[in-house]
């Protein structure tokens, strides 16, 4: 799992419990009739805000796919249309029209905010299987080396059997040579040919033979 993942996925559940404080301010705001307590509520919300766009300047960077891009965009599409709504929720509030602040709330207002959560919940649900998918492939990616890994160690183990039976008969032919001339020497018989093909320690063995002859 890439870090560019867990960032985005923590990125966008912090933007999810944001909309959600944000909506509680908005609830305050249209049931307490208070102005300076809806002053305090619309200072907090300004702060808020300022956090939410914070937040969505570090996903952009992140965003990885043209799925995602189009599903980040309607959200996009969603909050604004909302916070435009909530500006005038705000208005008819504070002008002391709680009954029609609370249709504003209850009506379009609340189904961008059921419909925002949505496309919060479909970023997620695109980040989890973009995460499936590297983990999918890092697990191919394993299972390929570890298949050329089995097979080198193979291949490796046939080359060193091949080396050593061609080094053991490298040695056991000029050693049967020189052990049946060294027999026909001992035997009496010193017209044995004798044929010396190398320099090493049998080649020398094999020549010091031929020279007894």
């Amino acid at each position: 799992i890439t870090e560019n993942i867990l960032v985005s996925v923590q990125l966008i559940n912090r933007l999810n419990t944001d909309l959600a404080k944000a909506r509680l301010l908005e609830l305050r705001h249209v049931f307490n009739e208070a102005l300076s307590y809806k002053e305090n509520i619309e200072r907090e919300m300004t702060t808020l805000q300022v956090e939410m766009d914070e937040i969505k300047k570090e996903y952009v960077p992140l965003i990885n796919s043209e799925q995602e891009r189009r599903t980040y965009e309607a959200l996009l599409g969603e909050r604004k249309e909302y916070v435009q709504l909530m500006q005038t929720m705000f208005a008819v509030s504070r002008s002391g029209d709680g009954e029609q602040a609370r249709e504003v709330l209850g009506g379009r207002s609340l189904e961008l905010f059921n419909s925002s959560s949505k496309t919060l919940a479909e970023l997620i649900a695109l980040k989890n299987q973009q995460s499936a998918d590297e983990v999918a492939m890092a697990k191919s990616v394993y299972d390929r080396a570890l298949i050329v890994l089995m097979v080198s160690g193979v291949l490796s183990i046939l080359l060193a059997i091949a080396a050593a039976v061609w080094i053991i008969r490298s040695i056991q032919r000029p050693l049967r040579s020189a052990m049946d001339v060294a027999d026909k020497v001992a035997e009496g018989n010193l017209t044995a040919h004798i044929q010396v093909h190398s320099k090493d320690e049998l080649g020398m063995l094999l020549s010091s033979l031929q020279r007894m002859q």
